[in-house]
């Protein structure tokens, strides 16, 4: 795989979201030009990963692209919707790079040992009530306040205000819910990861201490407790032989104190 990555048709599609995304920044102060270019990049966001799958043209330049302008353009426009805005792709960017350092392009399928409600969130990729919530959260929030913003929703689509505070509590519990999947779910396996490396190190460490009691030298024969051949001969000892030596050994005395008279 060489220079030709770079025209695969989802990498193609992929900069054109970044010109949509620069034209939206240009004309953020213009809803007619906003709204067009940003949505149709957030719309293409899902069609150049249907393509690189229908064609065979997954590559990790077009994973690491993919996320690169979805990040870079939620940081836009939260940047510009709030002065506070700046938090939320900067927590993006953070649990991106930590992902992708881990898992490389294939972070999005890492999470198989996340907890439960982390599964639920990115079961049959975000195919679910709560990943659709999680994935709405985190798209459609920062249009939603843009909406809101700009007199959008209120001037254009008429909305009614308790419609609109509906909609952005439940986009708001969506974007909690993909906070908690993308910080959380990261936390977890980070300190899982450590914890498990430790108890290897540890079993490794007692196994290393097991073998080296057993593989100490035998014992020298010349002490009569320690040596492996004194204890055998000291289990086996006949209790009758004991008297028997000690007058052998006391006849032996006698004999050469007899000699010596």
């Amino acid at each position: 795989m060489g220079l030709e990555v770079l025209l695969y048709v989802p990498n193609l599609i992929g900069y054109i979201r970044v010109l949509l995304v620069l034209a939206a920044w240009a004309g953020f102060n213009n809803p007619e030009i906003f709204v067009p270019c940003y949505g149709i990049s957030v719309i293409l966001d899902g069609v150049d990963g249907f393509v690189a799958r229908r064609l065979k043209q997954t590559s990790e330049l077009g994973a690491w692209l993919d996320v690169v302008i979805d990040n870079t353009g939620r940081g836009m426009l939260w940047s510009m919707l709030f002065q506070w805005g700046w938090l939320v792709p900067s927590l993006e960017w953070s649990v991106f790079v930590c992902n992708h350092r881990d898992h490389g392009a294939e972070w999005k399928c890492s999470f198989s040992e996340s907890p439960r409600w982390v599964r639920a969130v990115m079961a049959n990729s975000f195919k679910s009530p709560l990943g659709v919530l999680a994935i709405s959260g985190l798209h459609i929030l920062p249009m939603w306040l843009y909406g809101l913003q700009m007199g959008i929703l209120t001037q254009i689509l008429h909305l009614p205000a308790w419609l609109q505070t509906l909609g952005t509590l439940l986009l708001s519990m969506g974007r909690l819910l993909c906070l908690s999947v993308e910080v959380g779910g990261y936390i977890f396996r980070f300190y899982k990861s450590k914890i498990s490396i430790f108890a290897e190190r540890h079993r490794r460490s007692a196994s290393s201490v097991y073998l080296s009691i057993w593989e100490l030298p035998p014992a020298s024969s010349s002490n009569p407790v320690t040596s492996q051949s004194s204890l055998s001969d000291m289990v086996h000892l006949d209790p009758r032989q004991v008297p028997h030596q000690k007058s052998d050994a006391a006849k032996k005395g006698g004999v050469r104190g007899a000699r010596l008279l």
